[in-house]
C-alpha cells in the first residue's frame, strides 16, 4: 500500500526526567489514513556531545494504522550519565517514503528525578519496540 496521505503522531508521553539506569519510556498514538506506516525513527541528540546513529523500530502489521503503545530507551549501566541532558526526535514513516511531523521529547537524567506516569486509558500498555541506541558518557568540549 503505497498511499498519499503522511502519518499523524497524534499524542505522545514521555517523562522529563528519570534516573539514571532506569528504562525510559516514550508512549506514542499515531494514526496513517492508509495503514501503511513502517517505522518509528528516533534520533537521540546528547548536549555538548552530538547526536548518535539513528535507530529504527519496525511498527507491527497489526499497528500501521492506528498505532497505541510504548517505545524505549534503556539508559543502561554507564556511569557518568547524573545531570545528563537529552532530546529524542521522533518521526513516523510509511510505506510511500512519507514522514510524520518530528516529535522533540527532551530527558534529563537525575539520580533524584520522580518518574511521570502517563495519563490512565490514553495509551496501551503495549510494547512497540526498544530504542537501540547505547547512551556513552561524552564529556562536552567546554
Amino acid at each position: 500500500m503505497n498511499g498519499k496521505r503522511t502519518p499523524r503522531i497524534i499524542d505522545a508521553f514521555a517523562s522529563k526526567a528519570i534516573s539514571p539506569g532506569k528504562t525510559w519510556k516514550i508512549y506514542l498514538r499515531a494514526e496513517d489514513a492508509d495503514g501503511d506506516m513502517k517505522y518509528i525513527i528516533c534520533m537521540l541528540d546528547q548536549a555538548g556531545a552530538g547526536v548518535y546513529p539513528v535507530s529504527l523500530i519496525k511498527i507491527p502489521a497489526d499497528q500501521q494504522k492506528h498505532l497505541c503503545g510504548y517505545i524505549y530507551l534503556n539508559t543502561g549501566r554507564v556511569q557518568g550519565l547524573d545531570f545528563l541532558s537529552l532530546m529524542l526526535t521522533i518521526n513516523i514513516q510509511d510505506g510511500a517514503g512519507h514522514y510524520s511531523d518530528p516529535l522533540l521529547l527532551p530527558l534529563n537524567l537525575n539520580p533524584r528525578a520522580e518518574e511521570e506516569y502517563p495519563p490512565m486509558g490514553l495509551f496501551e500498555d503495549r510494547e512497540l519496540g526498544p530504542i537501540m541506541i547505547d547512551l556513552t558518557f561524552q564529556p562536552s568540549d567546554s
